[in-house]
């Protein structure tokens, strides 16, 4: 049990994975300032959690705290959970990988063979860009892709790239150019 003293408490640690019953009055993990950024502390092991239980509300956790330490970041997407993102810079061009991990059975390292795997979608992917790009496209995979670009209205450069990929089956790229 950790009581922050310069430290800014996050959550509320629990004596179980219910989240309105016992909880404790300490956090569930600080946050400091150091510099010009933030580091996080979490009294207990929270991916050595996750790993054995695979407790969605772990996962919200996690990308609440990282939003915390890290503010806006330069992607977002909206997806199944089952969908593994990876953002890639070459040459000129951002690509962004989306990976369907979803099987149908539990994600577990001794789980069986995979025998389908579902289409799963749609997939939204902002990210605020210097100028409107010159194409986006969609790689490896077939499917209805639309893209938007907004400039900012305050009139400020650059602007936000929305892109909607309506299914997904294995791997697909969006390519930024």
């Amino acid at each position: 049990m950790i009581t922050p003293i310069e430290a800014v408490p996050f959550g509320k640690l629990g004596t179980s994975a219910l989240l309105d019953e016992r909880l404790l009055d300490y956090p569930a993990a600080v946050i400091h300032s150091v510099g010009s950024g933030k580091v996080a502390y979490l009294p207990f092991s929270i991916f050595d959690f996750f790993a054995q239980v695979q407790y969605p509300a772990v996962r919200q956790f996690v990308g609440t705290l990282i939003h915390e330490l890290v503010g806006v970041l330069p992607i977002r997407v909206t997806a199944p959970t089952c969908v593994d993102v990876v953002l890639h810079q070459k040459d000129t061009r951002t690509i962004a990988h989306f990976i369907n991990r979803a099987s149908g059975i539990p994600n577990h390292p001794h789980s069986g063979a995979v025998d389908e795997i579902p289409r799963v979608g749609p997939i939204t992917l902002e990210m605020e860009l210097p100028h409107e790009p010159g194409s986006v496209t969609l790689a490896f995979e077939s499917g209805a892709l639309n893209w938007v670009y907004e400039p900012k209205s305050n009139g400020d450069m650059g602007g936000v790239l929305s892109v909607t990929l309506d299914h997904l089956h294995i791997h697909g790229a969006i390519i930024i150019e």
